[in-house]
This record gives structure tokens, sequence and C-alpha cells, in this order.
């Protein structure tokens, strides 16, 4: 009569183990190096991170992730106002514009949870083989107020600067 409650633990054990083992579909097959420049003592609560990298046609899909957010944003328009779009050089260079970013703000009452942002770049050609990326992410004053004179922005200081390194692999 023992013998059941073993073999059903023993059983329970394998398939949690298993269950661990799985491989995650989202992380990406490429290795990322990330640098980061801390400017004020609450910067180290955020946390950024690229989920995935793309290309499709004449596309570089990035899918980043923020937290940590809670003592630089309480509002939608602070989020656009101080989390920079990435700033991305390719070498081989290649010339590239940003057309689309895509994140639900609507339903957000807790910054520091996760925040998930994909970022749409046009590519004027198609990338080169094993083209290396460098992609500085910023949280600082930001937005359409450093690109119009007229615009007034607000007094709000460099936050932190987080650099990531990869390459994007043949296809």
């Amino acid at each position: 009569m023992k013998a059941k409650p073993i073999g059903l633990i023993f059983l329970i054990l394998v398939l949690l183990i298993a269950g661990c083992i799985q491989p995650i579909a989202n992380e990406p097959d490429f290795q990322i190096e990330e640098t980061k420049q801390d400017y004020i003592d609450s910067a180290g609560e955020i946390q950024m991170e690229v989920r995935n990298v793309r290309v499709e046609d004449d596309e570089l899909i990035l899918d980043l992730t923020i937290s940590g957010l809670q003592n630089v944003v309480s509002v939608e328009e602070d989020f656009t106002n101080r989390v920079c779009d990435p700033l991305i050089s390719l070498d081989p260079a290649r010339s590239l514009t940003k057309w689309k970013a895509e994140a639900d703000l609507s339903n957000i009452s807790d910054w520091s949870k996760a925040i998930d942002i994909s970022y749409f770049y046009k590519l004027e050609q198609p990338l080169a083989a094993q083209t290396e990326v460098t992609m500085d992410w910023t949280i600082g004053p930001c937005g359409p107020c450093f690109m119009e004179q007229n615009i007034p922005c607000d007094v709000f200081p460099l936050v932190t600067n987080h650099r990531f390194n990869f390459v994007i692999p043949e296809s």
C-alpha cells in the first residue's frame, strides 16, 4: 500500500522537473550585452530588458520591457516625455525610421509593474548578415519639447541610460 503514494510522489516530481526545463519560446536566440549608467539614486529600481528582436520584410521590430518607473512616472504623459524612444546604430550602417510604438498604458495604476513596449522601424534597405546593433534606451527628459523650441519642457533630470549591444543573426 505504501508503494502507491511513493510512486505518485515520484511521478509528480518527474513531471515538475520536466516542466521546468521546457525552452522559453520568447527568449532571443542571440546574446545581449547590457551596460547601464545611472544618474540618480532611485535609477537602480528601473529594469529594462530586450525581450525579442525580429526583422520582418522591411521592418526591424524591438520588443522591450521596462519596470520600476514609480519614482519617475505617475501619469501617461510622464511616460511619453520621460521614457525615450531607443536610439539605434547599425553596423554595417543602414538608415531606419521609427514609425510606430505600441504600449498599452490605459489601465496602469502601478508604474512599478512591467510594461511591454514594441518599437517598429522601417528599413531603407535590407540588413546585412550578422548586423551589429547598439541600442541606447534612456529615461530622462525627452519627447516633443526637445524637438521644437516653442513647447515648454518639464524640469526633470536625466535618470538612466541602458546600452544594449547584440548581433542580429542571419535569417
